[in-house]
């Protein structure tokens, strides 16, 4: 059964088996704040009738603690390490800040709430729901995007940079080059921000 929830009735499972880096937790958040529409509407959060989360555990995490509990200017200091949204236009960008200051007044999300499950049936689609079956088609992947916009949309980096014939260390420092001049812009903007 699909129902609006607010975020805050969430709870994060405490057997979830999947864990989470700092560093990849930025990344679904930059995911979730660019691409809402996945979140709200296509990949919903799975839980049960105690909206105990099976499916979801880290985007509830986000939702919470990188997105609620935080301001703007953080939601900008993270979501300027990512490409789509610097070349955004500043009014595109205003549309994403926009939408999620709106969102946190009134924090909500469909979910999809699995009744009647029994325990083992619970523990069986969280295992199922966090096991990743297939793989990348780099052929296909390669077509839409390049190496660096894979990792960076949290593909593994090992296994894009052996497809694509370069080596991790490579897109490390793109990477980390992207995230040196965002560190610079975002020291700048931060002094304007606080002084203000």
């Amino acid at each position: 059964m699909i129902k609006e929830v607010n975020i805050n009735d969430l709870k994060i499972n405490p057997i979830n088996p999947r864990k989470i880096s700092s560093d990849r937790l930025k990344t679904l958040q930059r995911s979730i704040m660019l691409f809402p529409k996945m979140l709200m509407e296509a990949k919903l959060i799975i839980v049960d009738e105690d909206n105990i989360a099976l499916s979801g555990n880290q985007r509830i995490k986000v939702l919470k603690e990188e997105i609620l509990a935080k301001d703007t200017f953080f939601w900008k200091v993270v979501l300027q390490e990512d490409d789509r949204y610097q070349s955004m236009s500043e009014s595109e960008r205003e549309q994403v800040i926009d939408f999620w200051v709106k969102w946190v007044e009134n924090p909500v999300i469909n979910v999809d709430i699995q009744e009647g499950l029994s325990e083992d049936q619970k523990k069986e689609l969280i295992v199922k729901e966090n096991k990743e079956y297939g793989e990348f088609d780099y052929d296909k992947a390669e077509l839409l995007f390049d190496e660096v916009s894979l990792v960076g949309f949290g593909v593994d980096a090992a296994q894009v940079c052996h497809f694509f014939g370069g080596d991790v260390e490579h897109v490390a420092q793109s990477l980390e080059a992207l995230s040196y001049l965002f560190d610079c812009v975002i020291h700048h903007v931060g002094i304007e921000y606080w002084s203000e």
